[in-house]
């Protein structure tokens, strides 16, 4: 592979659970200086606003999914659950948003010098020690793991670093598993 003067040696990301875009976008904007990727959950906004969200950053795009239904003439679903990843805008043409109908989980797909890696961004489902909530994340495991085997399968991309990241996301579901 040739030398590309626009690969990095590394990419900064960090994750945030901002309960609100709306209340902490000095905090968002900080994040973003220092970030390549910025992993966002409960953002709140509703799915007619989420473009919005390229504004927070002068040097960001956003991909982002709300949990809102608002094809009715009452607004449903879950507000806080959302889910938005935000990227320089240098990496665009090295990444593949891959999309999803599950606003729990977004995802995107970067060509690095090293191979392509996926980052998923998840919102677990709380944990309340009962059988709903444990059926919650039962479910959600099923769903990122099902989805990230057929992309695998779909792009030919048994690569380390596609693994590695699953195998990441499979430790820190279970780590939130209270047996």
């Amino acid at each position: 592979m040739e030398n590309n003067s626009q690969c990095y040696s590394g990419l900064q990301f960090c994750t945030f659970n901002c309960r609100s875009v709306k209340n902490c976008i000095p905090e968002l904007q900080k994040l973003c200086d220092i970030n390549d990727i910025v992993f966002l959950q409960e953002h709140w906004w509703l799915p007619d606003k989420l473009h919005l969200l390229n504004n927070i950053h002068l040097d960001f795009f956003s991909y982002g999914l709300s949990a809102v239904d608002i094809s009715r003439y009452l607004l449903v679903g879950r507000p806080y659950v959302g889910t938005v990843i935000l990227y320089r805008k240098n990496l665009a043409d090295r990444l593949t948003v891959v999309h999803s109908s599950e606003s729990r989980i977004t995802r995107v797909l970067i060509d690095t010098v090293s191979g392509p890696i996926l980052f998923i961004n998840v919102y677990m489902p709380t944990n309340y020690g009962d059988d709903h909530s444990l059926e919650q994340l039962y479910m959600l495991t099923v769903y990122v793991n099902y989805k990230v085997l057929l992309l695998m399968l779909m792009l030919h991309m048994f690569s380390l670093q596609v693994i590695l990241i699953v195998i990441l996301i499979l430790v820190s579901i279970m780590s939130c598993v209270t047996l």
